[in-house]
């Protein structure tokens, strides 16, 4: 089938994609110590977060550059300044921490997935982190503030270099197409609430299965290595075409890629079982985007000195992964629910327009149902997404 043959170019696409990472590895460890000096930084991608009160991070805010090794030719085996392209997170020490704690402290979190087992195709990979100086001095021209604001001790994180995320592609394409996609976990949630869902997608059916087989894949690695993810989202879904990381919009993605570790929960290195995380206070932080939880994590109350309280969290990255299935077919402009969340139930789910084929309606719905008990879990819904890729072709029809 045409979805098939779209999902055998996405896994010769990051077999190759693996292998140059292993030469970016290559190159990484020829620096004897990881620095800033190892790179040249191009440019800033994106703008400088600024967390909530109500974040573990507050006090730190972040940025994403672009940035090349230095010796990049070589590094790669030849492969040029294009095959070693990496991003740099940078977690700003705001406050000026006279020590490495609370780097390393970041680390843990945002480079979760510098362990070899648990790295997978479909994951971006942290290729490394060390602690250094951010300034104008250290940045370059990409630095945007103040040139006296130097920050020693921040916390850089080397990634692999993937330029276009799933909300920039949907949003590209409608653009081309005349059209605009609300977002559905910023402010402006209403407006997309109250909008109608834009049809037929701008993505392919095609485009449509492999974007969230790739997304279920990487969620049941993630799971079955402890980890629950807690901020899937289109923004944090990165595409691209080629093994330089770009993404034209009028190309179809053949390599998909989950980013951003930075609310992920390790429930083997804080000894959690079954996902279930002790919730003690309402200081301890539920995830990223709310509107991107779970109704049993968004309702869940914090226990007291009689009564212990749990989040559990099994189910939580299949019903985000719902959220972006829907969100795919809707290209962004209509929220899969009416009700304000928490509230979610079956009568106030936005059902995809009737020209969507069955299969794919029932499936998304099985994901994002509101009752844990009926909500299917990640790898039963990978499992029906690879029989749907497996099947004759599909069609969006106009309603």
């Amino acid at each position: 089938s045409p979805a098939s043959i779209a999902a055998d170019n996405a896994d010769a696409a990051e077999a190759a994609s693996t292998a140059a990472l292993g030469g970016l590895r290559a190159g990484l460890r020829r620096a004897a110590v990881l620095s800033l000096a190892a790179f040249s930084v191009l440019a800033r991608v994106g703008h400088r977060s600024h967390p909530l009160p109500t974040s573990r991070y507050y006090g730190c805010n972040s940025a994403v550059f672009r940035a090349v090794l230095r010796a990049a030719a070589a590094a790669v085996g030849g492969g040029g300044a294009a095959a070693a392209a990496v991003a740099l997170k940078v977690i700003y020490n705001v406050h000026g921490v006279a020590t490495n704690d609370m780097a390393e402290a970041f680390a843990a979190d945002y480079a979760i997935t510098e362990d070899g087992d648990r790295q997978h195709p479909n994951v971006v990979s942290s290729l490394g982190h060390f602690v250094d100086t951010a300034s104008v001095a250290t940045l370059g021209q990409s630095w945007d503030v103040d040139p006296g604001y130097v920050r020693p001790r921040t916390l850089f994180i080397a990634m692999e270099y993937l330029a276009t995320s799933l909300k920039q592609l949907i949003s590209a394409r409608l653009a081309a197409r005349g059209g605009d996609a609300a977002s559905q976990d910023g402010a402006d949630a209403a407006d997309a609430a109250a909008a109608t869902p834009v049809w037929p997608p701008v993505l392919t059916v095609e485009e449509w299965l492999v974007i969230l087989q790739r997304l279920l894949r990487a969620v049941c690695h993630l799971l079955a290595h402890g980890i629950v993810h807690r901020d899937i989202k289109p923004d944090n879904i990165l595409l691209a075409a080629g093994q330089d990381g770009q993404m034209d919009p009028a190309s179809t993605p053949t390599i998909v890629k989950l980013a951003d570790f930075g609310e992920a929960l390790d429930t083997v290195a804080n000894e959690i079982d079954d996902f279930k995380m002790p919730f003690i206070n309402r200081d301890i932080s539920k995830g990223g985007a709310p509107a991107y939880l779970a109704p049993e994590v968004m309702t869940a109350s914090p226990g007291n000195a009689r009564r212990m309280a749990f989040i559990d969290y099994s189910k939580n990255d299949v019903f985000a992964a719902g959220l972006v299935a829907h969100y795919m077919l809707t290209s962004g402009a209509a929220a899969p629910f009416t009700a304000s969340h928490p509230n979610y139930s079956e009568a106030t789910y936005t059902q995809p327009p009737e020209g969507c084929p069955a299969p794919i309606a029932e499936l998304v719905w099985a994901m994002v149902n509101p009752s844990y008990e009926h909500r299917i879990t990640a790898n039963e819904a990978l499992a029906r997404v690879d029989a749907l890729i497996d099947l004759p072709s599909f069609e969006w029809t106009s309603e």
